[in-house]
């Protein structure tokens, strides 16, 4: 199965070094509308990846037939930007106290 890959290097507004991956989804079947639910299929998969210190760190996103590609696009990359590094280890205690 072809799945039609494809992997962009770019940087961000704040010059962050990232990789946009997207991936077309296979066709199961098309939208069914029952009583209770409405399935949609989901036409791709939307990944941006980043390096954060010796981690790869991603956000992903699915399109479905009703969305629209350069918002969903834009929204992970703008999200990606948001990730904050700091020097100090995470206390996990501390973390479930609420002090941080």
């Amino acid at each position: 199965m072809n799945i039609h890959s494809k992997l962009e290097f770019l940087k961000t507004n704040k010059g962050r070094d990232i990789g946009l991956w997207i991936y077309d989804m296979p066709v199961v079947s098309k939208a069914v509308t029952t009583d209770t639910t409405i399935k949609t299929p989901v036409q791709k998969q939307i990944f941006v990846l980043t390096r954060v210190k010796d981690y790869l760190v991603g956000i992903n996103c699915p399109l479905l037939e009703t969305d629209n590609y350069e918002t969903i696009k834009s929204y992970l990359i703008t999200n990606i930007d948001g990730i904050v590094e700091s020097n100090k280890e995470i206390d996990v205690d501390e973390l479930n106290n609420g002090s941080l």
